[in-house]
Order: C-alpha cells, then sequence, then structure tokens
C-alpha cells in the first residue's frame, strides 16, 4: 500500500511555469512547521542549461535549504540522490543517501591545514 502523497506548489516566474513537487505525507509533516508554510523555489544548478537541472529549495535567499537533504535528514559529507532522474519526486523512496568520496575544495583545505599542524607538532 502506497503512502499518502502531499503535491506542494512551486512557482517557477522566471520560467513562466508552475510545478509541483511530489512528498509522503509523513516527510512533510515532519518538516518544520515554518518551512512547511513558506513558498518552495527551484533553484538551478550550475550553468546548465537543462531546466530540468535544479534542486528544490525552502527558505529565506541566504539561508535556504535543499528539501531533500531534509526529508533524507543527509549529513555534511553526505549527498541524496535521486533515483528517477526528476528533482520534483522527493518522496523518501526515491531518495538515496550516499557519502562523498572526493571532499570539496574547503574540506580538503582543512584536511590540509590538520596534516601541516601534525607535521609540524612531530618535529
Amino acid at each position: 500500500m502506497s503512502e499518502a502523497v502531499v503535491l506542494v506548489p512551486i512557482n517557477d516566474p522566471k520560467r513562466g511555469r508552475m510545478l509541483f513537487a511530489k512528498v509522503e505525507e509523513r516527510a512533510f509533516d515532519n518538516l518544520p512547521g515554518h518551512l512547511r508554510n513558506m513558498a518552495w523555489a527551484v533553484v538551478m544548478e550550475g550553468k546548465r542549461t537543462n531546466d530540468m537541472h535544479f534542486s528544490v529549495r525552502v527558505g529565506h535567499s541566504r539561508d535556504m535549504v535543499v528539501v531533500s537533504r531534509l526529508i533524507m535528514g543527509a549529513k555534511p559529507g553526505e549527498r541524496v540522490l535521486n533515483l528517477c532522474g526528476d528533482p520534483l519526486d522527493l518522496r523518501s523512496t526515491n531518495l538515496r543517501l550516499k557519502p562523498i568520496k572526493t571532499p570539496n575544495s574547503v574540506m580538503a583545505a582543512q584536511q590540509r591545514q590538520r596534516h601541516h599542524y601534525l607535521e609540524a607538532a612531530t618535529r
């Protein structure tokens, strides 16, 4: 038996379209109340020209968070994979957590700094 699904409206004025994110009712209800009641947005990923390469985010412009990360409880160093390729399908059955294998530049810089510190401390 499949779980009830909530369709969350997303206005995309830059592209003149109305989209709907598909979220399981349980996952939607578990989101913080202030985020459930805010307008959700699509944010294009990188400089891709394909209109379906985006993430669904919620929050104020500076503090926007990726909804799929909230639903899956992703931690730093983890990314959320969308199995079907539809960024609007945010059902947990379509999302998987995956560890990030290659550190980003900030993590790499922190690791180098720790390495140099340890090297200097052992001299």
